[in-house]
Order: structure tokens, then C-alpha cells, then sequence
């Protein structure tokens, strides 16, 4: 995890710390959690971009409501435990470039936007769907 600083958070989002701290309350208020070292607060680039989201949800209506949508929309349900299925194993630049792609979705998603960052994904995956059918 790749810790962001508040007054870092501030500057990318133009948002005063102020107000990013006091978003920050109302998310946890909403089940929102951030990792903690003891009472202090670490942001990684995941909670910048819900940040951010917030910032943007603000022009469709109040501060509560805007959280309450990125609250609902960050949530990932829980998937039931399933058997481990037999999957090819992968060697190579392919898997090193994919999970490059992964790794950074996060981050590309804040700077480039939902479709670059899509698209450069897709691209990846399919690289790496080609290594596994060709095998």
C-alpha cells in the first residue's frame, strides 16, 4: 500500500484538508474504513479516488447523499468459498505486464479516467487469454 498523505490528497483533489477530513468522518460514519496506524489515518490511492468520487457526486446533490452513493458503489460483495479449480500456470513477460496493469488500475483510473484505464486493462487481459489458449 502506497500511503497518500492528506495535504497530498488536498492538492491532486483541489480540496481543502479540512474538508477531506471531514468527508473522511462521514464515510466512516457510513462503514467507509481506512487503514489506521493506531488513531491516525493512512489514505492509499483507493481512498483518494473515493474521495474524489465524492467530490464529483457534490455536483448531483447534497454531502450526505453523495457519500451514501459512493459508499454503496465502493462496497464488493463477498464471494461464497468455491473449490480451487485447476488454472494453467503462467510464466513470463505476459503475466508481469498484466499484473502491472492491476496494479496501477487504482492509480490510472484517478489520473486517466475509467475508459483509458479500461481499455489499457482489456488489452492486457487479452494478451494474457491469447498466452493460455496458445499453450
Amino acid at each position: 500500500m502506497q500511503e497518500v498523505g492528506f495535504k497530498e490528497a488536498g492538492e491532486l483533489l483541489n480540496t481543502p484538508v479540512s474538508t477531506l477530513r471531514r468527508w473522511v468522518v462521514l464515510l466512516e460514519e457510513q462503514a467507509y474504513t481506512f487503514n489506521r496506524d493506531g488513531k491516525r489515518r493512512q489514505l492509499d490511492w483507493q481512498d483518494v479516488g473515493v474521495l474524489r468520487e465524492v467530490k464529483l457526486r457534490l455536483q448531483e446533490g447534497t454531502l450526505e447523499e453523495a457519500i451514501q452513493k459512493v459508499v454503496a458503489s465502493s462496497e464488493v460483495p463477498q464471494e461464497e468459498p468455491h473449490q480451487q479449480e485447476s488454472q494453467p500456470v503462467i510464466e513470463g513477460s505476459e503475466w508481469e505486464a498484466f499484473d502491472s496493469q492491476i496494479s496501477s488500475l487504482r492509480e490510472n483510473l484517478f489520473w486517466h479516467g475509467q475508459e483509458q484505464a479500461v481499455s489499457t486493462l482489456l488489452t492486457a487481459w487479452r494478451v494474457l487469454q491469447e498466452t493460455i489458449g496458445g499453450e
